[in-house]
């Protein structure tokens, strides 16, 4: 103990072990007399040698605990960094210098004003992050918390608290923890509800106007059977049961996309599945479209709704031919692929799987239309062009199967969207 009387308080610590000892030998040696040979000889006086051994060791356990925590500090996943009272660097971890890219140069140097300079190169929004380190300045004794996004797309969760000592504000340590990942998950989870919730929305709305459009096709049928109408009055007619029955139409797609129509699997391989809507979605694509088809070379099966997912590809196809109005080239291939949990979408397990791919050549997507790109009624296309709900409803469908669809794109270089559905191990015979 350092005090002012350090000396004293040392005599006294040798006083107090050396009459343990004393008292330990003495007890241990009536013991021993009154029953000789029940006492084993090292363990005399072994209590208080070890309360000495814990005395004069403190000094160099002490080392052993800073250096383990120094080691620990070094290995954490979190980047931390510790400033002096006048904002200067003190020290910081290995991670805090990878997780910010920091060139050795400015960690030597311990510059303060280098590293802000290169930390706000970084950040999306530099105002609001020296807002906050200048915040920190006036107010030294207070703890901070935020949430940094990186231009990389990284996120970091910041968290800065003063350290004292004896009272007195010596200095700061920050941490910074990424959260990229669970950022990616909760945005996820936000979209999943977003659609689940849309869905919910459409199907019960679905249901109502269906019978309301029956209802108008049926009376549009008997008036076109009992009075025959003459032109023009018969061609009205048409045009309302023409629409009518497209209604009808949009009507199943909203009770796909909400999932209340039944799912009918059956085991098939992937390749048979193209194959059987390879000729369709070839006319579909267009003479000023090539079209190419790249099966896979070995047997990749996989449990489906067939009429569901034939509808998958032919929504992929047609936004693929819509993005490249004039002409270019569109892939279809089928492969399979192992994922891990980071190859897949949230409610997706990682395993075997298949992939069914369409690319285009045409103009591309550009980031913030990718990020709504699955939303029902969001569309690019001009009015009357498009619902908005093929893609959506190809999302749906394909995570009922259990898989996801993957949407890779740069604007002016193509379009590729990748539809994952989960391998099975079905035994199933290649038809010649």
């Amino acid at each position: 103990m350092v005090t002012a009387s350090g000396a004293r308080t040392d005599e006294r610590f040798s006083m107090e072990n050396e009459q343990m000892m004393q008292e330990r030998s003495t007890t241990c040696h009536d013991n021993y007399s009154a029953d000789t040979g029940n006492m084993p000889l090292d363990g005399i006086a072994t209590v208080p040698i070890r309360r000495l051994r814990s005395f004069t060791g403190l000094s160099s356990r002490r080392n052993d605990v800073s250096s383990m925590l120094s080691a620990t500090i070094e290995a954490t996943l979190d980047g931390i960094m510790a400033v002096d009272a006048g904002g200067e660097i003190v020290a910081c971890n290995r991670r805090f210098q990878q997780m910010w890219e920091i060139d050795e140069e400015i960690l030597v140097s311990g510059d303060s004003n280098r590293m802000l300079i290169s930390l706000l190169g970084q950040v999306c929004d530099p105002v609001l992050f020296f807002e906050k380190v200048t915040e920190l300045y006036w107010q030294p004794d207070l703890e901070s918390y935020d949430l940094v996004e990186m231009r990389d797309g990284r996120w970091l969760e910041r968290f800065s608290r003063p350290h004292y000592e004896d009272g007195k504000l010596v200095g700061r340590v920050w941490t910074f923890h990424d959260i990229t990942e669970l950022k990616k998950m909760e945005s996820q989870l936000l979209h999943a509800q977003k659609m689940e919730a849309i869905g919910t929305l459409a199907g019960g709305i679905a249901h109502d106007f269906n019978n309301i459009m029956t209802a108008v096709i049926g009376y549009t049928d008997l008036l076109m059977m009992e009075f025959n109408p003459p032109a023009p009055f018969k061609g009205f007619l048409e045009n309302i049961h023409t629409s009518s029955n497209r209604a009808i139409a949009l009507v199943r797609n909203l009770l796909a996309y909400s999932r209340q129509d039944p799912v009918y699997t059956a085991r098939m391989d992937g390749n048979t599945l193209v194959e059987n809507v390879v000729v369709l979605l070839e006319r579909l694509a267009g003479q000023s479209v090539a079209f190419e088809w790249r099966p896979s070379r070995s047997l990749q099966t996989v449990l489906v709704d067939q009429a569901q997912m034939e509808q998958v590809l032919v929504n992929l196809v047609t936004n693929a031919r819509d993005a490249m109005p004039d002409g270019g080239r569109l892939t279809m291939t089928v492969d399979g692929a192992v994922l891990g949990a980071d190859d897949v979408d949230g409610y997706a397990k990682p395993g075997p799987y298949v992939r069914i791919s369409v690319s285009d050549t045409g103009s591309g997507i550009d980031e913030a239309t990718r990020a709504r790109i699955f939303d029902p009624f969001f569309t690019t296309k001009e009015v009357g062009q498009g619902t908005g709900l093929g893609l959506s409803i190809s999302y749906g469908i394909v995570k009922r199967h259990g898989g996801f669809i993957k949407v890779e794109s740069e604007t002016g270089r193509g379009t590729t969207c990748t539809i994952f559905l989960p391998r099975t191990d079905a035994a199933l015979t290649l038809s010649p």
